[in-house]
């Protein structure tokens, strides 16, 4: 979810910059009422999605609760085919809604034309950050809205894991989160985590552009944001640390254990944390560039639904991208688009200015920037493409780290117990996402390389090669401008 917020605000703030810089002349109002009307729909398809799923859920509850009472608790009491077949179909209902909400952003943004109202027609384009967060209005709303509907699906599912049995939690489990509660997570994990970083760029931005003369501004612009995303980075974890709500793990026999693996891996961490969701999120990270402000996070679902093996066979994954430099490495992935964009600008200054021609004659520049518009889709997708893949990749490396710490009867039958158990709890054992494999392919894989531990060795020297080709990729044009700077130095 977090990659389609992502997406949309991009998308959104890139319209805004690149449209018009003039007032719309006409139907404003009309305008006004599309905007409405669009933003509206998206959490009613999330209300209608609701009440469908959890009617459905309840319906299946009521079942169990009556085969139990009739048949006695010893037998199953729920079909399990008919509880796959209902999380395959929400999720797909889910897939729709994002995609409908995508659609509403792009037709508000450019079709509607809703930044160009705020700023010009408003007259708020001088007005530090309030043309921003308005031109994000119709696109952030909406979502929030549509977590408020999706709170009874996610209800009527906790109870519904409890009437399964699926839920086996170490104490009695905890009435489920209220829906302020609920939504006060969503808003945390994954708008603020987004929005955070976005509005301390756009609030630098404002400033120097109020501040400073344009010649000045255009050379020194770049220089500041390039220096307040770095800034931003490296407190990234404190920032992350405060939004999730955490605390540190407590003393006793788990963390002992998990500092020990840390030591072992050679690993020195800022802390590790409890991430208190309410036992809504089942789930581990780790961010940081840095020891000191490195952190590992560990959801008190995943603290109270797994058992303290499985927990650290969780923890030694985050390990292991640490051990790997997995960070570093996305970072790098994620400059490799921006590097081959500067030798295409280089090299085909000729070309670029016909591509560019031959889009405004086509009538494709609607947008102001048909250039800039191609460079968002071919980022967009390098991301959802072959960004994903490569962390896939590393979500492999990981997993293996974890497993060869252990003994070899150990490590495998430890974390693949894990994954199932993850799969158990989140009832997507065979979905991808985008930067993880399914953890149905996951365990086939690390069952695969326990039977022939050949493969896991071709599979290092592949991840390795593709690691070797990112960084040289992402650092090509600075190694250049070096080569340049020796030779005709």
């Amino acid at each position: 979810m977090q990659i389609a917020v992502v997406l949309a605000v991009v998308a959104t703030l890139f319209f805004a910059e690149s449209g018009p810089a003039a007032p719309l002349a006409g139907h404003v109002g009309a305008r006004l009422a599309l905007v409405v009307l669009a933003a509206a729909m998206v959490p009613g398809v999330a209300a209608a999605i609701s009440k469908f799923v959890a009617r459905r859920i309840r319906r299946c509850d009521s079942d169990a609760v009556d085969v139990s009472r009739n048949d006695g608790p010893s037998q199953a009491p729920t079909d399990p085919m008919a509880v796959c077949r209902l999380q395959r179909a929400y999720r797909r209902l889910r897939g729709f809604h994002v995609l409908l909400w995508l659609a509403v952003v792009v037709v508000v943004a450019q079709g509607l034309e809703w930044p160009r109202i705020v700023r010009f027609n408003w007259r708020l384009a001088r007005v530090p950050l309030v043309d921003e967060l308005l031109i994000l209005l119709p696109v952030l709303l909406p979502l929030i809205l549509s977590w408020v509907a999706f709170y009874e699906v996610d209800r009527a599912g906790a109870s519904g894991r409890a009437v399964a049995g699926i839920a086996e939690p170490k104490k009695p489990p905890a009435p489920f989160a209220t829906r302020r509660a609920y939504l006060d997570l969503h808003v945390r994990h994954y708008l603020a985590v987004v929005l955070l970083p976005v509005v301390g760029l756009l609030a630098v931005q404002d400033v120097l552009g109020l501040i400073l003369p344009n010649p000045l501004n255009d050379s020194v612009m770049p220089v500041v944001l390039i220096g307040t995303m770095v800034l931003l980075m490296a407190i990234f974890p404190i920032l992350l640390r405060r939004v999730w709500r955490t605390r540190p793990l407590p003393a006793g026999a788990l963390r002992s254990r998990l500092e020990t693996m840390a030591r072992a891996h050679g690993q020195r961490l800022g802390e590790i944390l409890i991430w208190e969701t309410g036992s809504m999120v089942v789930n581990a990270a780790v961010t940081g560039f840095t020891r000191q402000w490195r952190y590992v996070f560990l959801s008190d679902g995943l603290l109270e639904l797994l058992t303290e093996d499985q927990v650290v066979a969780v923890f030694g994954h985050e390990l292991g991208h640490v051990r790997h430099q997995h960070l570093w490495l996305r970072a790098a992935a994620m400059l490799v688009p921006l590097s081959l964009g500067l030798y295409v600008l280089y090299a085909l200054p000729g070309p670029i200015v016909a591509l560019g021609n031959y889009l405004q004659r086509s009538g494709l520049d609607a947008a102001g920037s048909p250039l800039g518009l191609l460079a968002l889709v071919v980022m967009i997708a390098y991301v959802l493409t072959v960004f994903g893949f490569y962390s896939r990749y590393l979500e492999h490396e990981a997993d293996l780290s974890t497993c060869r710490y252990f003994p070899p009867d150990m490590g495998v039958p430890m974390l693949c117990s894990a994954l199932e158990r993850l799969a158990d709890v989140h009832g997507n054992r065979r979905s991808r996402g985008w930067q993880h494999a399914s953890i149905a392919r996951r365990v086939d894989f690390l069952r695969s390389v326990e039977r022939e531990p050949k493969l896991g060795l071709r599979f290092d020297r592949r991840v390795r090669l593709l690691g070797g080709i990112v960084i040289a990729l992402s650092l090509s044009p600075l190694i250049c401008l070096l080569l340049c700077f020796c030779l005709l130095g």
